[in-house]
């Protein structure tokens, strides 16, 4: 699931959230426009093509993984599959119509007035072969003003250039090794693969023995770790170094010491929470201004006990890395959790009162309203919290009530906000009341930094035989590339915020 600049020929950067275009003073406002991209996605198998990368398949049983590519497209229009885009105001009435005739492009842009106040841009594909229908909405307030989507069409040449992927390469560097025995020495690094965390370590190494270990040309972070039974229990030394500057042989890297490795963690409630995974990360920007990245500290134990602590990292750098799970109490469904705190309070690390502000048993129900021109509302239990709190990404997958055949998956990506209208689509056959026995998932991201917010949005995508029993995969997402997705994913480990999302007990 979680599964966050992009460079490339069309505009997949992003360059900001929507939203008003008022100004201040005499000179009227410059127009502020949407910019949308449409792109297909393929799979090859071939390495060498010049290709910009958006993920991986599966490992196969042979060890082979294809290579997800993307294409601009003109969105798909056939007798049985038809892709179009809508502007919804706040009660869910089409305020515009972008039917497939006027989709023969790659590319829309319209002014952000076009899309009312609290209106909504919904992406749709109508399927008559199965009669089902794909939608994914955003609120005007939550799109960013440039991105690229989903849209089935005619395969075209893949996104240039390959040189727009992550370069990684293997080097080696040398340590200086701290006093004391069982010391793991290693390079931690920016975009670094958690699964394996020692694997590229060296145990009791001599300072005149190379330390091999994959990187991208970012800054790099030496360290030693002290371990117990193979387990590493504390951070003994370590520095930020240049990439250019990993240590040669009887000139090794000389390590500074922690300032103590007893810092206090305090766990969340065992009662409320349970922990999954716990790190400690640290940015590295206040000893190196441009190790400005999401470097690991060290692994945490999943209840209280100790970190290591440099003052010189600074205590607003430290980020507290936890995911897990609430705790059930008996009901089916509960929250998954992902949550980063910021800093250190006079040394010490606290991730209690986690999920206080988050309703304890979510519920989501399809009710009848008076602020929907289809006379129907999607409630959320959104807990103690708001529209300037966070965002939200709401989905329902139900019939119609009058046309039972005919079914619809919607994804709605909103502020933080109780009741959302159901929409028209200008068909007879899907503008109708909902079934009430719906499938429904919620996930609310809590934070006031808009660059996660924004990041959530791309959090749902998987692009290689989605299966659309997932309800955490949009089927018409938004895209970015895999170099991009790894800025995303920095961001998510150096920014404070709550992420909950439901999950189910298996039957």
């Amino acid at each position: 699931m979680h599964k966050p600049t992009i460079s490339s020929v069309i505009a997949l950067a992003l360059l900001g959230c929507g939203g008003g275009e008022s100004g201040g003073g005499s000179q009227p406002a410059p127009l502020k426009y949407f910019t949308v991209d449409f792109l297909g996605t393929g799979t090859i198998q071939a390495s060498d093509k010049n290709c910009q990368v958006f993920g991986y398949s599966p490992e196969s049983s042979l060890g082979i993984k294809d290579t997800v590519v993307a294409y601009v497209t003109q969105p798909i229009n056939t007798t049985s599959v038809q892709y179009e885009v809508f502007i919804h105001n706040a009660n869910g009435g089409i305020v515009k119509h972008f039917t497939s005739i006027d989709l023969k492009v790659n590319r829309l842009r319209f002014t952000q007035s076009t899309i009312p106040e609290d209106g909504y841009l919904s992406f749709a594909y109508f399927q008559s072969s199965n009669r089902i229908t794909d939608v994914t909405t955003f609120a005007k307030s939550v799109l960013p003003d440039s991105f690229a989507i989903h849209a089935e069409g005619n395969r075209n040449s893949c996104l240039t250039p390959s040189g727009a992927n992550p370069q990684i390469k293997t080097v080696s560097g040398y340590i200086q090794r701290m006093s004391g025995t069982d010391l793991l020495s290693g390079f931690n690094t920016s975009h670094q693969n958690l699964d394996e965390i020692t694997k590229n370590y060296a145990k009791d190494n001599p300072d005149n023995k190379a330390i091999n270990f994959p990187s991208q040309q970012h800054p790099l972070l030496a360290l030693n770790y002290e371990t117990k039974n193979s387990r590493i229990t504390s951070l003994k030394g370590f520095k930020f170094t240049p990439f250019s500057q990993r240590g040669v042989q009887g000139s090794p890297i000389v390590l500074d010491p922690v300032d103590w490795t007893n810092g206090e963690w305090t766990s969340p409630a065992p009662e409320n929470f349970i922990i999954q995974n716990a790190l400690l990360f640290v940015n590295g920007k206040k000893l190196l201004s441009n190790a400005n990245y999401a470097y690991l500290w060290q692994p945490l134990s999943l209840d209280n006990g100790s970190f290591s602590y440099a003052a010189s990292i600074g205590d607003e750098n430290y980020y507290l890395y936890l995911k897990g799970r609430q705790v059930a109490n008996g009901q089916p469904r509960y929250w998954g959790v992902q949550h980063v705190a910021q800093g250190t309070n006079n040394g010490v690390l606290n991730a209690d009162n986690i999920l206080d502000k988050f309703p304890e048993q979510p519920e989501i129900k399809i009710e009848t309203c008076s602020h929907s021109e289809n006379g129907q509302c999607i409630t959320i239990d959104t807990g103690d919290l708001n529209a300037q709190q966070g965002i939200q990404r709401v989905l329902v997958s139900t019939k119609r009530q009058s046309n039972n055949d005919q079914s619809i998956r919607h994804v709605f990506y909103t502020p933080i906000k109780n009741s959302i209208p159901t929409l028209k689509f200008n068909r007879t056959n899907i503008d109708d009341k909902l079934n009430t026995n719906a499938t429904t998932f919620v996930s609310l991201l809590s934070t006031n930094v808009k660059a996660v917010q924004e990041a959530f949005l791309y959090q749902h995508q998987t692009l290689y035989s989605a299966n659309a029993a997932d309800l955490s995969v949009d089927a018409i997402p938004l895209l970015k590339n895999i170099a991009a997705q790894q800025d995303q994913q920095d961001l998510l480990k150096r920014q404070p915020y709550t992420w909950v999302w439901l999950e189910q007990e298996a039957e």
